[in-house]
């Protein structure tokens, strides 16, 4: 995850973004950090200086996959996703947070799914 389109992923595993300047440091959660196409809250001042992911649970899986016409290429489409399933294998959260679909990342929803909801809470994978 080499582009800005990578950090999307932080996005689905309620990550905080650092960010620091002269007049000191700020913690901005991952889904305000991103404000429209190629756009971060960042002032001109500002450099993100860290991303700091929460530890997964014990039974967490990450994912993330974008499209590009040629490797390197901004993606045309991505998506990142974050799900965890209890001892029976039964889901008990699941997050996605898509690239180049809207605005920010998942919003107006993924797939048709509002940000955060949890469309396949409660089912086996």
């Amino acid at each position: 995850m080499t582009t800005l389109a990578g950090l999307h992923v932080r996005l689905a595993t309620d990550a905080r973004m650092v960010i620091a300047c002269a007049r000191g440091e700020r913690v901005v959660p991952a889904a305000e950090f991103f404000v429209s196409h190629f756009t971060t809250a960042l002032e001109p001042d500002e450099l993100l200086v860290a991303v700091e992911v929460p530890v997964a649970g014990e039974r967490t899986g990450h994912a993330f996959l974008e499209v590009a016409a040629r490797y390197g290429d901004f993606a045309l489409v991505g998506a990142a996703a974050a799900v965890t399933v209890d001892d029976d294998g039964v889901i008990t959260e699941a997050r996605i947070a898509c690239t180049s679909v809207a605005p920010t990342p998942g919003g107006g929803g993924c797939g048709g799914w509002p940000t955060g909801s949890r469309p396949s809470a409660g089912r086996s994978p």
